[in-house]
C-alpha cells in the first residue's frame, strides 16, 4: 500500500539487539487494498437522511470529491462484526459500509472499560502477515494500543508496535504524541518511532531512520483536528511526512496509522484522551492488577 505520487496486558513490547538479529519475517499479501492511501487526507462526516449515516465517515484525498474509505463507527450494540460489543471504529476496503474491511480498532473488551472508567487499551485488529494452512483472507490478528500519561505539557501518548520494511519485514514501537502548533493554534498528535532499546539499555535509533543526523526524533505522520466552524464537517486530517510518505516503512505500517488515528478520534469524542482520565485509568488498573483481583481478557 505505497503512498501515491512517492515512490497482551503489556505494552508493546521494546526493540532490542536480539530482535534486531531475528530472521525477518515473510510478508505476502493476504489483503488488497482496492486504492492506495494519499499524502493527505481528510475524513469528513457524512450527513444523510439515514440511520446509518450518523455513524459512517469518508476517509478522503486532499479533496473532498476523492473518496477512498468507508469508516463506520460501531457503537457496539448491535453486537455484530469483527468488534462484537466493543464500541470502535471500522475501516472498509471501499466507500461503502458493505465493503469488505481492511481493519478496526475498538475497546479491549466492554465489561474492562466499564470497570476502570476507560480502559487504556484499545485492541486493534489487523490482517495477518501472511496465510498459512486453513487460515482465509478473513482472519484477523490481534494489536493492542495502549494510552499512556507522559512527562510533557501535553502529557498523553498512544503507543503501539506493528512490522515494518518491505521485503525484510521487523516489528518497531510507536506512538502518537500529543501536540498542539504554536502557529496554526491546530490540536493533534505526532507520529514518531520510539527508540529501541540497545545493549545496557541505551536507546538506539530504529530501521526507519527515524531520527536526523542530530538525534532528533523524525515525525512520520501527523493527525490534526479542525479549526472554527470546519468541525461540524471536518472529523480530521491525517499527513504523512518524512519517512511516512517515502513508504520505506511498508504498507502494514501504513495502514495502522490510519486505523488508530480513527481510533484515536473517536476517544476524543469520548473524553478519553485527556492526562487526567488516562492517568486515573492507570491508577485504577494498576491497584487492581498489584492486588491480583484482575482477570484476563
Amino acid at each position: 500500500m505505497p503512498v501515491s505520487n512517492v515512490e497482551n496486558d503489556l505494552p508493546p513490547p521494546g526493540y532490542n539487539e536480539s530482535n534486531s538479529k531475528a530472521s525477518p519475517i515473510g510478508l505476502t499479501r493476504p489483503f488488497v487494498p482496492y486504492r492506495p492511501f494519499q499524502p493527505v487526507m481528510n475524513a469528513y462526516y457524512i450527513y444523510e437522511f439515514s440511520v446509518n449515516s450518523a455513524k459512517t465517515i469518508k476517509l478522503c484525498g486532499e479533496k473532498e470529491s476523492d473518496f477512498l474509505y468507508c469508516i463506520e463507527v460501531h457503537t457496539g450494540y448491535s453486537m455484530s462484526g469483527p468488534l462484537g460489543f466493543r464500541p470502535g471504529v471500522i475501516l472498509h476496503n471501499g466507500t461503502s459500509r458493505k465493503d469488505p474491511l481492511l481493519a478496526a480498532a475498538g475497546d479491549e473488551s466492554q465489561t474492562s472499560s466499564t470497570i476502570y472508567g476507560m480502559n487504556p487499551r484499545s485492541i486493534v485488529l489487523m490482517p495477518r502477515m501472511h496465510l498459512g494452512p486453513g487460515a482465509t483472507t478473513n482472519d484477523l490478528v490481534n494489536e493492542m494500543m495502549l494510552a499512556a500519561t507522559v512527562p510533557t505539557d501535553k502529557g498523553v501518548a498512544f503507543r503501539f508496535a506493528i512490522e515494518v520494511g518491505i521485503e525484510k519485514v521487523y516489528r518497531e514501537s510507536f506512538e502518537w504524541r500529543k501536540i498542539k502548533d504554536p502557529v496554526t493554534k491546530k490540536g493533534g498528535y505526532k507520529l514518531v518511532q520510539q527508540p529501541r532499546e540497545g545493549a545496557g539499555g541505551q536507546a538506539t535509533g530504529g530501521s526507519s531512520q527515524a531520527a536526523s543526523s542530530h538525534g532528533e526524533e523524525e515525525t512520520l505522520a501527523l493527525l490534526t483536528w479542525p479549526k472554527g466552524w470546519s468541525w461540524f464537517k471536518l472529523a480530521f486530517t491525517l499527513e504523512f511526512k518524512g519517512s511516512g510518505l517515502t513508504g520505506v516503512l511498508g504498507e502494514r505500517w501504513q495502514l495502522m496509522a490510519v486505523i488508530t488515528a480513527a481510533r484515536i478520534l473517536v476517544l476524543r469524542y469520548n473524553g478519553k484522551t485527556t492526562k487526567g482520565t488516562v492517568a486515573i485509568s492507570e491508577k485504577a488498573r494498576g491497584k487492581r492488577e498489584v492486588g491480583g483481583s484482575s482477570t484476563a481478557l
